[in-house]
């Protein structure tokens, strides 16, 4: 029953991530984008993939990863829908700065910070996400410039990762 009710929460807030998703590429990034529904399910998938701890801020949690949980996700391709969802918004060229997402576009700052943890998560003692996410390696470093918690993501994927690394010139 356990794993039916989780199977459940991540395709429903999958669903969700795949509808912000399309609506970002299509939008002017901010306008009618429903950031509170979208970060609400980020927040689910966060607490849903990491042990309980007292900190409920989904930004700050660092609860152990959930196995299950991270493989449950990666069957359901979460991990490159984060990717494609955070991406979304800077493939248009010079749509906006960095310094412009922290101040008019807020909402969606905040908002590419929750995928990134969410990925950070995914990523956490995980040789099968860490491998797979290897391919988003430059994608990820395109958007170091943002402040959206990349670098923590891409330390994350290099951890104990020879294999990468030795990869990399």
């Amino acid at each position: 029953v356990a794993e039916l009710s989780e199977l459940i929460l991540v395709r429903s807030e999958a669903a969700r991530l795949r509808s912000y998703c399309a609506s970002v590429a299509r939008a002017d990034v901010t306008s009618r984008i429903d950031f509170d529904g979208v970060q609400r399910a980020l927040r689910e998938l966060i607490l849903a993939v990491t042990t309980e701890t007292d900190n409920l801020d989904a930004l700050a949690r660092e609860g152990l990863p959930v196995p299950a949980m991270q493989r449950l996700m990666r069957e359901q391709s979460i991990l490159d829908l984060c990717m494609a969802c955070v991406q979304a918004p800077f493939e248009r060229p010079a749509l906006f700065s960095g310094q412009e997402l922290r101040g008019a576009h807020r909402p969606l700052h905040a908002t590419c910070r929750l995928f990134q943890r969410l990925l950070w998560h995914l990523l956490r003692d995980s040789e099968d996400d860490r491998a797979h996410a290897a391919r988003y390696v430059g994608a990820l470093q395109r958007l170091l410039g943002y402040s959206i918690g990349v670098a923590s993501t891409l330390a994350e994927l290099f951890t104990d990762n020879d294999a990468l690394l030795d990869t990399m010139d």
